[in-house]
């Protein structure tokens, strides 16, 4: 069932959805930071730096409606496709 929502609610939406994409896009650059120093050996307090910079990126940027949103936004994609297969009958 559809819920019918305001136009101030859609802009809170995306004005949300905006702040959450720019998390996980620094997300995505810190963890890349990560990898890199991880297989070019860089020294251990250096990886482990860029670790808790994913961790405390996502923690401290996103509360937990924020949190939710993320997942809800990386899974989507997953569950699109899965959606599409229920529909047309196929099972796993």
């Amino acid at each position: 069932m559809a819920t019918e929502r305001t136009p101030e609610e859609f802009v809170d939406q995306a004005l949300n959805e905006a702040v959450v994409e720019h998390v996980l896009a620094q997300a995505v650059e810190d963890y890349a930071s990560w990898m890199y120093a991880e297989n070019n050996g860089l020294d251990p307090q250096t990886c482990e730096k860029r670790v808790d910079k994913v961790w405390n990126g996502l923690r401290d940027n996103l509360d937990g409606e924020r949190r939710l949103q993320a997942i809800i936004m990386l899974i989507k994609p997953s569950a699109r496709a899965r959606y599409d297969e229920i529909s047309r009958g196929v099972s796993r």
